[in-house]
């Protein structure tokens, strides 16, 4: 492992160095947003500038750009910052131009972050299997959704052919 040269510097920030791993690797951050707000922030030439800043459980503030702010509005599917509280992104870096030159900046994922436990379909599969009937087994692919189709298929089928004979 190696060591980004901003991070023997002082910031009150997350930044892409943050994520830095090695040469051109960069490690991704699942974050919850705490709270959003502008902020005077001190730039590296020392001028203050009004910042859109996200507070999260995880890291240091990130100041959050537009292409992040609409990033954040297509996941949540909102605008309002009152309700991107309490929710998840995942956050990496992208390569960018900026004030002339390419840069590394960090990005939120397009990719939605659920702490739902995915559904194993184990009562389902079970249910299935034991169907007594057509009519049974029809109710209960039926009550399925997409991802539980996905997983109890062959389930289904097995048993349709059984209760066939």
């Amino acid at each position: 492992m190696t060591t980004h040269w901003k991070k023997l510097t002082s910031s009150d920030y997350f930044g892409s160095h943050d994520l830095f791993v090695d040469d051109n690797k960069y490690s991704e951050a699942i974050v919850t947003l705490v709270k959003i707000e502008k902020k005077k922030v001190k730039g590296a030439d020392g001028k203050e500038s009004e910042c859109i800043v996200a507070t999260t459980n995880e890291t240091k503030p990130i100041i959050l750009n537009k292409i992040n702010c609409k990033t954040i509005t297509r996941l949540f599917q909102t605008p309002a910052i009152e309700k991107w509280a309490g929710r998840k992104v995942k956050i990496g870096v992208d390569k960018v131009k900026a004030f002339g030159d390419m840069t590394d900046a960090l990005r939120v994922r397009n990719e939605v972050i659920s702490d739902a436990p995915k559904p194993t379909y184990e009562a389902e599969m079970k249910a299935i299997s034991e169907a007594k009937d057509l009519s049974e087994l029809s109710a209960l692919w039926n009550a399925l959704d997409a991802g539980g189709k996905a997983v109890c298929l062959s389930i289904k089928d097995s048993r349709k052919n059984e209760l066939n004979k």
